[in-house]
């Protein structure tokens, strides 16, 4: 059962990283659309500046997002795991 909920929680880490992988792919796809499309916005060179300034800070922030709850659900599941098993040890349950 042991080697049953690790392998379990590994595919289920693998899964999470894929979907994890893909926003932050969106993310960076879309903010970097953003930013080649400033212009269309206004063609005054200060105002494209900080809206690419603005852009990059968001798309910066949402990885560091993306990152962070990919790294706390991760952790989340692998704490999950150990102590189901831990609880099955301490209720007299095999390892």
């Amino acid at each position: 059962m042991n080697k049953l909920a690790w392998t379990i929680a590994i595919i289920v880490i693998v899964i999470w990283s894929l979907l994890s992988l893909g926003g932050y792919a969106l993310l960076n796809v879309s903010a970097e659309l953003m930013t080649q499309n400033t212009e269309l916005v206004s063609k005054h060179p200060d105002v494209t500046g900080w809206l690419v300034w603005g852009l990059d800070l968001f798309r910066d922030i949402g990885v560091f997002v993306v990152i962070s709850v990919w790294a706390l659900v991760s952790l989340a599941i692998v704490v999950t795991v150990s102590l189901f098993q831990r609880g099955r040890k301490l209720l007299g349950g095999r390892s």
